[in-house]
């Protein structure tokens, strides 16, 4: 298979930059579009990074959770070690939801198992789409069940 570059680096930049502004919204961070490129851009170069060999240790558990560590630190510049860690948690999140997306729209879609997989950047696109539904319908969900529960839980704490 043939892996042209400039499609490759285009292709995470634009995965990438959805991710991170959506982690941006589900936090709730002011954070500018430039600052999202340049996280953008940094993790479309660490994409690359598999491609040569003397870097391969960036790919071990310690080195990913590294990166992106940096990604989301660059990226929304928190002030405070609460904040930070719950955009990194979001990050993942958002991460997994899509990349489980992209897995399911694929594999629903297909009569046979393939194990060789190759994404068109139309179908990212279209499970980048339904992952933000899926995100936002069960953040509000949680989000409206946790905020109806906060007087019940204090009433309740009040009575004892």
């Amino acid at each position: 298979m043939i892996i042209y570059a400039d499609v490759y680096v285009l292709e995470n930049l634009v995965i990438n930059y959805f991710i991170l502004l959506t982690t941006a919204y589900f936090t709730k961070t002011n954070v500018n579009s430039f600052r999202i490129l340049l996280g953008s851009i940094i993790a479309s170069i660490y994409s690359l990074l598999q491609f040569y060999p003397l870097m391969q240790f960036l790919y071990s558990v310690f080195g990913k959770m590294v990166v992106s560590v940096l990604i989301v630190y660059l990226t929304f510049w928190p002030k405070e070690f609460l904040v930070f860690l719950r955009q990194l948690l979001s990050f993942y999140l958002v991460t997994i939801m899509f990349g489980g997306m992209v897995f399911f729209l694929y594999y629903i879609t297909k009569d046979t198992f393939v194990v060789g997989i190759q994404i068109k950047l139309k179908n990212v696109l279209i499970a980048l789409g339904c992952s933000l539904i899926v995100l936002k319908l069960s953040y509000e969900l949680i989000v409206k069940r946790i905020i109806q529960r906060i007087p019940y839980e204090i009433h309740k704490i009040q009575d004892k």
